[in-house]
């Protein structure tokens, strides 16, 4: 996470707060030294991922000062500055979604920080919102998540084997008169008159 307001540096701008070269500070390696600062990218490097430290903080180590303490992190989802940005593992962990088809969504609004990608808080909690809300909309047959049965199964039985026993041969009219659907109302019918043979 970089907080709104920050700057951020990678191994070749820490280099430069050191007075190395590129190929030195491969060999020295300061960002791996105690009492460097932590990283503030998550997971492990890759194409495309480069580890990312907070600018001041890595300057105040190289300048031999107290590293000041980074502002308190306010995960996503949870009321924080907007404009806070977030790496793509990060933003899949939060979208419930891997890190990978994170990335194969190319999702709109992102920045591009010492090669490394980030998006926006508001960006990726609408992201998820949205997604989430397409899920409900396009549900397919069955109960909403976290419904129970309106009915117990117990009383549409009960109430089903009223009807025949009354009487009743039409199974949709039954259907109807019980509040279930056809095949539900079917297979009770069908139960009560094989066990009637």
């Amino acid at each position: 996470m970089i907080h709104v307001g920050r700057d951020a540096v990678d191994t070749a701008g820490i280099a430069k707060l050191h007075g190395l070269s590129p190929d030195k500070a491969r060999r020295v390696r300061p960002w791996a030294q105690t009492g460097h600062p932590d990283k503030i990218t998550s997971g492990g490097r890759g194409k495309g991922q480069p580890d990312l430290w907070d600018f001041a903080q890595a300057q105040a180590y190289a300048d031999r000062r107290p590293i000041p303490d980074l502002p308190p992190s306010v995960p996503l989802g949870s009321p924080g500055n907007p404009g806070d940005l977030f790496d793509r593992n990060e933003c899949a962990a939060f979208a419930g979604i891997e890190t990978k088809t994170w990335t194969d969504y190319k999702v709109a609004g992102s920045v591009e920080i010492c090669g490394r990608l980030f998006w926006p808080r508001r960006v990726v909690e609408y992201f998820k919102a949205e997604r989430e809300e397409r899920a409900q909309a396009h549900r397919p047959g069955g109960r909403p998540p976290g419904r129970t049965e309106s009915k117990p199964r117990a009383e549409v039985a009960r109430q089903i084997r009223e009807l025949v026993d009354a009487g009743e041969t039409n199974v949709a009219k039954i259907a109807e008169r019980v509040g279930v659907v056809y095949s539900t109302a079917a297979r009770h019918v069908k139960a009560i008159r094989q066990a009637q043979d």
